[in-house]
């Protein structure tokens, strides 16, 4: 349900993004409606996001309709001031940061709605399809989870949920667990937990498979990583 802004500062990110595909290169940023599911492939990339509810901003029943209903597909930035002032506001944490925020938000949120435009996909129906099994998936992903148990929660069969899936994510249903297993170990490795617990508790029942995949993914072993996150908290 929430609202994401991604900027990237160096490299490229490769966004999916319901049944669109965006190449963000430095200096551009997206904004990402509520609702829509999305990935990304960072190559050589350095980027932030910032997540919010879009609730902050409902300051009237009309602008709380035109964020719901009327702002239901992405829209890229290139040099956008009122996105690299977000970030720097977010950065900054000076006293009263927070009304300039909200001022922004806003600045954003209406540039994204002028650019709104009809498209032949309906990413927002696509995307309402397998949102039970991503809801599954944020809940249970510390527990086996199968692919019948995916397409059961979407009342849909199994290869029809995995084509279905596979077109909205990017990703298979098993990918983007193991995607979403990794981002949440490497929350509990910046909370200072082992990484044997925290493998575990992210639902890998091997160790070295889970040093394994992290490193794969992430480039670093988990120790390296947690080691890493800590050095920068102190600095």
């Amino acid at each position: 349900k929430d609202i994401e802004i991604i900027r990237v500062l160096e490299g490229v990110f490769e966004a999916q993004i319901g049944d669109s595909l965006f190449t963000l290169k430095k200096g551009d940023s997206i904004y990402i409606p509520g609702g829509v599911a999305h990935g990304g492939n960072p190559e050589k990339c350095v980027y932030e996001c910032i997540v919010l509810s879009p609730s902050i901003m409902y300051s009237t029943q009309k602008i709380r309709t035109i964020i719901k209903s009327k702002i239901l597909y992405p829209v890229p930035f290139r040099d956008n001031p009122d996105v690299n002032g977000l970030f720097e506001k977010f950065l900054s944490k000076q006293e009263g940061f927070e009304l300039e925020v909200i001022g922004l938000l806003h600045k954003i949120v209406f540039s994204a709605f002028k650019k709104q435009t009809p498209q032949k996909n309906n990413i927002e129906h696509r995307a309402n399809k397998i949102k039970p099994a991503i809801l599954f998936i944020e809940k249970n992903f510390s527990s086996n989870i199968s692919l019948s148990s995916l397409a059961r929660e979407c009342s849909m069969s199994s290869n029809y949920f995995c084509r279905i899936f596979k077109e909205v994510t990017g990703h298979t249903p098993f990918e983007y667990i193991t995607t979403y297993r990794i981002e949440a170990a490497c929350e509990m490795l910046l909370s200072e937990k082992s990484v044997t617990d925290t493998a575990y508790d992210c639902g890998f029942n091997d160790l070295s498979s889970f040093i394994h995949i992290f490193k794969k993914n992430m480039g670093v072993s988990p120790k390296q990583y947690s080691l890493e996150a800590q050095k920068k908290h102190l600095a």
